[in-house]
């Protein structure tokens, strides 16, 4: 479960650099609000893999 999960945060962290790279380059603010989205939806996924392996060590 937990490789699932890396392996969505790195796709995430990809899919931010790329809006990142688009709002640099156009200057459009649509970019801006999808990489924000993209960027509260990333750190979820790392809080919930922070709190998983706490608890995975904590029942271990």
């Amino acid at each position: 479960m937990f490789l699932l999960l890396r392996i969505l945060f790195v796709v995430l962290l990809v899919l931010w650099a790329f809006f990142r790279w688009k709002e640099k380059s156009t200057a459009e603010l649509r970019w801006q609000r999808r990489r924000h989205a993209v960027q509260w939806v990333a750190a979820g996924f790392a809080l919930i893999m922070v709190i998983g392996l706490f608890i995975e060590r904590l029942l271990s």
